[in-house]
């Protein structure tokens, strides 16, 4: 089984003409629940086994956005800027057990088996965040030469505890030849 909601919420407004400004939050919630039971086949070396394992996960994320739009004749210049959270949590447990003598149970009660294994139980927790910061920059020329100009800030909890934040720039320029 699994459950699963995701909801949004979306805000721009336009501080004044060419300069817009936004927010945007989203969270996402699962949780997903394996149910197994495989019984006993006769006449082999194979013992009933059952399962139950529980999964959650969640994610939430949000930025703030800016945007400048100005166009001066043949010059157009257009700058973003985006700052941006994102949370992700997951935590989970799981246990597999072999031989049941009430076979009906099915794996509705784990504690009853008669050959549990350490490796066949777990469980686990997971938190991680991502912190990002975008600045572009696009100059565009009579609709002909382009210029942009990316830099990205990124700071992780993946990353080495020596070096949390990366930094991402990037330049590309662009000519329309038609």
């Amino acid at each position: 089984r699994e459950n699963f909601f995701q909801g949004s919420v979306k805000a721009d407004y336009e501080l004044s003409k060419g300069l817009k400004f936004g927010v945007l939050g989203t969270l996402s919630r699962g949780n997903d629940v394996y149910d197994k039971y495989w019984p006993e086949i006769e006449g082999t070396p194979l013992l009933s086994e059952a399962s139950k394992l529980n999964n959650n996960k969640q994610v939430f994320s949000g930025d703030i956005h800016s945007n400048y739009h100005k166009q001066v004749g043949k010059h157009v210049i257009d700058i973003t800027g985006v700052y941006e959270y994102n949370k992700f949590l997951n935590d989970g447990f799981g246990v597999t057990a072999r031989g049941f003598l009430v076979p009906d149970l099915l794996n509705n009660n784990l504690g009853a088996a008669t050959n549990v294994r350490t490796n066949d139980i777990y469980s686990y927790k997971e938190e991680v965040k991502l912190i990002s910061f975008l600045g572009r920059i696009v100059y565009n020329y009579n609709e002909r030469y382009i210029l942009t100009a990316n830099f990205r800030r990124d700071g992780s909890s993946k990353f080495g505890p020596n070096n949390r934040w990366g930094n991402f720039p990037s330049v590309a320029l662009a000519w329309r030849a038609s």
